[in-house]
């Protein structure tokens, strides 16, 4: 299962492993770099997939953040909710293992989905 996690701090040391931790009055506005972890469990609750997004905030509404993906150029929503989101601290962070590693991200996120199938 994918946890955000800073690879190297600002100042370019090498850094322990980190959980996003609840944050409440986020400061997030339209440009903020946003890197998303996002972790898929089927019916049973057992892990399938972690997939890792990154991009640029383009709207920020009552309940959802619009980004523009890096990769794929596509705008992607995802739910506003707090305790899922944290300010970036610095330096390189990535999802999971096989996920490129993203400079000074403003904010981090980590949500998890339930698919039906």
């Amino acid at each position: 299962m994918g946890v955000i996690r800073r690879l190297r701090s600002a100042d370019g040391k090498r850094s322990a492993g980190i959980r996003i931790k609840q944050l409440y009055g986020m400061n997030m506005k339209i440009g903020d770099t946003f890197l998303v972890g996002i972790n898929y469990f089927n019916k049973q609750e057992e892990h399938i997939r972690s997939d890792q997004i990154f991009g640029k905030v383009t709207s920020i509404l009552e309940d959802t953040i619009y980004l523009l993906c890096q990769e794929s150029n596509e705008e992607k929503s995802f739910p506003l909710i707090e305790d899922a989101i944290e300010e970036g601290d610095g330096g390189a962070y990535q999802f999971h293992d096989d996920a490129i590693p993203v400079m000074n991200p403003d904010f981090v996120g980590t949500y998890s989905v339930t698919l039906n199938e």
